[in-house]
């Protein structure tokens, strides 16, 4: 299994926490030249109980590449390779996120640039947020970086299933998918989720989206 974080795995019960508020806005200003260890150690507290839940979920057995905000995950399969590039957006998650819309900023810089250089048969990149919650320059810098490294990329947080495919005249492919909601907290008949089978051998895949039908 493998899973990335969002906002509604971030414990949110203390509110007035100053020193995280203060630092999300010098982000949201200046981006990655304010970040360092330090910076990513306030925002992510509250994210400690899902990390110590993703610990218990994910074997570390395929876990390449670790940072602070990002994983490498790396699955054989017979004599293919699976690489999944899992982006941690929710670092900087609020509790009213409605008024982060266009503000969050996506560090990819900080990751070492030789984690995507890696040979795979498959290339999947997976965050919660999709590329609208970022501020213009970093949505547009961050989707540049993720269609140029990965072939597929898998999102989620607005409930609101999505698929698309982009090219470009240079013949490189990237399909995005944005996953619908699981568990809706205020009607429990929506519910939805997709099953993707991949032929490796044939490079082709099937995608089926399921929804709750009463």
């Amino acid at each position: 299994v493998i899973s990335v974080a969002g906002n509604h795995d971030c414990d949110f019960s203390e509110t007035e926490n100053k020193a995280r508020n203060n630092q999300i806005k010098l982000i949201e200003n200046s981006g990655a030249d304010v970040i360092d260890n330090s910076v990513f150690e306030i925002c992510l507290a509250v994210q400690n109980e899902y990390q110590k839940f993703n610990d218990k979920l994910n074997s570390k057995t395929y876990l390449k590449h670790s940072t602070e905000i990002f994983n490498l995950y790396e699955i054989p399969i017979k004599d293919k390779i699976l690489q999944f590039f899992c982006y941690n957006t929710a670092y900087m998650s609020i509790l009213k996120e409605n008024s982060h819309i266009g503000k969050m900023f996506m560090p990819y810089t900080l990751i070492p640039d030789n984690y995507f250089n890696e040979s795979a048969d498959l290339k999947f990149s997976v965050f919660h947020h999709p590329y609208n919650w970022l501020s213009p320059t970093n949505l547009r810098e961050f989707r540049s970086h993720i269609e140029e490294k990965s072939d597929l990329t898998f999102t989620g947080h607005e409930h609101e299933f999505a698929k698309s495919l982009k090219s470009d005249l240079d013949g490189n492919y990237n399909y995005l998918f944005e996953g619908a909601v699981l568990q809706d907290s205020e009607n429990q008949d929506i519910s939805g989720f997709n099953l993707f089978q991949f032929d490796l051998t044939s490079n082709k895949f099937f995608i089926k989206n399921y929804n709750w039908g009463n």
